[in-house]
């Protein structure tokens, strides 16, 4: 398979990640890491969101990757599973 470029798009908290050719954004998560904390700092909590199915929209190959505000989620995600209290 030929190289291809990754194109980059931020607007205020949301970055998406694509590919010039169209295909599945197939990279490691160092690489996405490395995007975050360049367009919003290494500083900056992100997340990835997998929407219910319902939700779900495969028009297109992007990753989406929204900042966070500061203190929406718990500082350190070790050993925190997010499920207290589920069924």
């Amino acid at each position: 398979m030929g190289r291809c470029r990754l194109r980059i798009q931020v607007c205020g908290c949301h970055l998406w990640v694509s590919r010039d050719d169209g295909r599945p954004v197939e990279v490691g998560r160092d690489v996405l890491q490395k995007i975050k904390n360049e367009a919003f700092g290494p500083d900056v909590r992100a997340v990835e969101v997998f929407p219910p199915e319902s939700d779900k929209v495969d028009d297109e190959n992007i990753r989406h990757i929204f900042a966070v505000p500061e203190g929406l989620l718990p500082s350190g995600l070790r050993g925190w599973d997010g499920l207290e209290g589920r069924p």
